[in-house]
């Protein structure tokens, strides 16, 4: 399949992420507004969790870049706003190379801007500082994070 629209890759990142955790018992909880800072909710376990949701492509490098922002186009030019670490409880992106989702705790890092996740090991084999995309499997993350449940109404 070849992709070339940018909202075509969002809407199957979106998908991807949504099938994987389907497949690790979440229920899935669509939104009908483009306006919130996530693109659904998740629930397991009687907790919530805020998820956005993105298609990134493996670099010619072996890493996945996942940015900490949004951007957008209209008839003013182009637009990126960084998300509020408070808004999402994952950031997620599926990589199509790979075929993998990887699940991101924004408030977790160190850097505000991107992180970036290694699918192969680096030239020089460095580990130290090095993020490995597959410690950033739904199994691996599932069991280093205790979620914040979301507010009743």
């Amino acid at each position: 399949m070849k992709l070339n629209e940018t909202k075509e890759k969002g809407d199957l990142g979106v998908m991807e992420v949504m099938l994987d955790m389907t497949k690790h018992g979440y229920k899935i909880f669509t939104t009908t507004s483009e306006h919130l800072p996530f693109d659904f909710v998740a629930f397991k376990d009687n907790k919530f969790l805020r998820i956005q949701a993105k298609y990134r492509t493996l670099e010619d490098s072996g890493k996945i870049s996942v940015p900490f922002r949004t951007s957008w186009s209209d008839k003013n030019g182009t637009h990126e706003q960084y998300y509020n670490k408070e808004d999402i409880d994952y950031i997620t992106v599926y990589c199509p190379q790979t075929d993998k989702c990887y699940y991101v705790d924004p408030s977790t890092s160190d850097n505000k801007n991107v992180l970036i996740l290694r699918v192969e090991k680096p030239k020089n084999s460095q580990t130290k500082g090095v993020k490995f995309a597959d410690d950033y499997l739904l199994d691996s993350v599932e069991t280093t994070r205790e979620t914040p449940e979301m507010v009743k109404i």
